[in-house]
């Protein structure tokens, strides 16, 4: 306790000796300080950056323009919600509920699951997995294509010999109409049968990513970089299926 109380004391003389000396540009906090109010001011930033998103991404009004922060109609930011202060645009996820959570970015990849000869046209089937899960999308979505998208995994998840014991399943429960006449689609006989292709299209080009192109995870930081870097990743391996099929 009493070295605690040596080093705030002689913190303090240094700041007091800081304001005593030079002026303007020539005027410098000591390091300890300096580093202390670096930091307060990035946590006021990230405040003001967890208020923005729970406002949508709106700007707080300017001064007599309308209500304050936290005095809108908007639902102030949860207790839980957090921002990585050297890299905000990432978030804290996982892959599953038995893995850990990491901070991380959400790739999102589309392939065809026709012949895979990169045929242009317009689209008339979509499969989706359970993370595209929206009422409201499916349905708007659903109106212009023929659109399969998995409820829960328990729903498409099947495998041709399994010699664990058996165990009760318990599906994910939904009461949308639109959501359960989805699930009736996907786990019909025909369904079943469409859905199976996304397993042989897309999960082969994640894994040719990661472990052909040697991509596992971005290097770069911010939103704007990995995207880029996401970009040219693409880009590598559509140029590297042309090339194949070319020699095929």
């Amino acid at each position: 306790m009493r070295k605690l109380r040596q080093d705030i004391e002689e913190l303090l003389a240094r700041a007091e000796k800081s304001d005593g000396e030079g002026s303007g540009d020539e005027q410098k906090l000591p390091k300890d300080i300096a580093r202390r109010e670096a930091l307060l001011e990035k946590m006021r930033w990230a405040r003001a950056e967890l208020e923005k998103r729970a406002r949508g991404g709106k700007e707080p009004p300017e001064d007599g323009a309308g209500p304050s922060i936290g005095a809108s109609d908007s639902p102030p930011p949860k207790d839980t919600q957090q921002i990585n202060l050297t890299d905000p645009d990432s978030v804290l996820m996982r892959k599953s509920r038995r893995d850990s959570y990491e901070q991380a970015y959400n790739a999102q990849a589309v392939v065809d699951v026709g012949d895979s000869r990169l045929i242009l046209g317009t689209v008339q089937r979509v499969l989706a997995d359970g993370g595209y899960v929206n009422a409201e999308q499916i349905e708007s979505v659903g109106s212009t294509v023929d659109l399969y998208v998995a409820i829960s995994s328990e729903d498409t998840s099947q495998r041709r010999y399994d010699y664990r014991p058996p165990k009760e399943s318990r599906p994910k429960k939904v009461t949308d109409p639109r959501l359960v006449a989805m699930r009736e689609k996907v786990t019909s006989e025909e369904g079943r049968r469409i859905y199976s292709r996304r397993a042989c299209t897309v999960e082969p080009t994640f894994g040719t990513i990661k472990a052909v192109l040697g991509l596992r995870q971005f290097l770069m930081r911010w939103l704007e970089k990995v995207r880029i870097e996401c970009d040219l990743t693409c880009l590598a391996y559509n140029a590297r299926r042309l090339w194949s099929l070319s020699k095929a």
